[in-house]
């Protein structure tokens, strides 16, 4: 194993949040690794400034994203992926997360085909590297779900909905953004199909769960 293994984690992301990026002094470093030869700390500082450098790409994905810029997102996403993926490799968490922010760019894109297959890679190593309880691996599933809906497999979309909520509830709480999510993407796919009154009940049950969140706001789920 790389001896430097795991430090890359100070600087990349957590879940959805950009970690902390105040500059990483030597002293600092040798306080976290008891001992890291003098001739490694050249490459340890280099992996550092690659992984800020995707920090920086996929911060300025997101903001391109908000402004409806989908087409540079993309080729920006897609660098993001491709360096974290030689950098940190296939089942690091952060290029998970890189491919799954693409595919979701692929989707707005109406790349339905692409979009898919990442997402399914996405959550299939998510599963086997996480856990298929994790937040991580359970909200990649309800991104699955979506696409599902978008390219109307209606089959897929229901089994893997069904499949993860009741799990989702159970890890993440009924109120969590992530249950939401499934629900409302499950409600959305039974409507489609005019299962009208499995929808309505899910339905419900997604407005009950956020009056209590938001006290009387209810979510805007539209049929479209």
């Amino acid at each position: 194993m790389d001896q430097f293994d795991g430090l890359e984690e100070l600087s990349f992301f957590d879940g959805d949040n950009v970690m902390d990026d105040r500059p990483l002094g030597l002293i600092h470093l040798l306080n976290i690794k008891e001992s890291i030869p003098v001739y490694g700390l050249r490459r340890l500082a280099s992996k550092i400034i690659r992984i800020r450098r995707i920090n920086r790409i996929i911060e300025r994905v997101t903001g391109l994203q908000d402004q409806g810029h989908l087409q540079d997102a993309g080729e920006l996403a897609e660098i993001a992926t491709n360096m974290s993926r030689n950098l940190l490799g296939m089942e690091h968490p952060n290029t998970m997360y890189s491919m799954a922010k693409l595919a979701l760019i692929y989707q707005d894109q109406g790349r339905l085909k692409e979009s898919e297959e990442l997402a399914v890679q996405v959550w299939e190593v998510s599963t086997r590297v996480l856990g298929s309880e994790h937040p991580n691996t359970l909200k990649y599933a309800a991104q699955l779900i979506s696409i599902y809906r978008s390219t109307e497999q209606w089959g897929e979309a229901e089994r893997l909905g069904v499949s993860i909520m009741d799990r989702s509830k159970r890890v993440l709480g009924t109120e969590h953004e992530v249950t939401v999510n499934i629900m409302t993407e499950l409600t959305l796919v039974y409507k489609a199909q005019g299962r009208l009154k499995e929808a309505e009940q899910l339905e419900m049950e997604v407005l009950q769960t956020s009056s209590k969140i938001t006290g009387t706001e209810q979510p805007n789920v539209s049929y479209g």
